[in-house]
């Protein structure tokens, strides 16, 4: 009732319109035009270009510019660390000895946007980062 309300405020509704799927019809097209609002592009664009990133990955010579909140929703080991008071908890930084850098990089792509660039030619080695971090998904 509150969303219908708010919406209703906002002119975005009629009468007919009850259900969210209504409204999100009713807005579509009525952003600003130029942001594309698919989550797996949002995700991956907040990788690539480390919108808001708080903490770093370091893999060989490689950094990776991360969140921990993301991380800590996927990761059980993640959220342990960000959580305790641990030493990647006060430096924002992850140092990992055992896990290819080409591997990191689509072991966080898929933490980020749920698929992995090279699944079929790095199988194994994002199933052995996915047991070690203790994947949700």
């Amino acid at each position: 009732m509150v969303l219908r309300i708010e919406a209703s405020a906002q002119g975005l509704t009629t009468p007919e319109q009850t259900s969210l799927s209504d409204i999100v019809q009713s807005t579509a097209g009525k952003g600003s035009g130029d942001v594309d609002h698919n989550p797996g592009y949002t995700m991956r664009s907040m990788l690539e270009d480390d919108v808001f990133s708080d903490a770093v990955v370091k893999v060989g010579s490689k950094s990776f510019r991360v969140h921990r909140a993301i991380l800590a929703c996927q990761s059980e080991v993640f959220k342990r660390m960000f959580l305790a008071d641990m030493k990647e908890k006060k430096e924002g930084v992850v140092v990992i000895f055992d896990i290819d850098p080409d591997v990191m990089s689509d072991f966080l792509s898929f933490i980020y946007t749920g698929s992995a660039p090279n699944i079929k030619k790095k199988a194994k080695d994002l199933l052995f980062a996915a047991d070690k971090y203790n994947m949700y998904v």
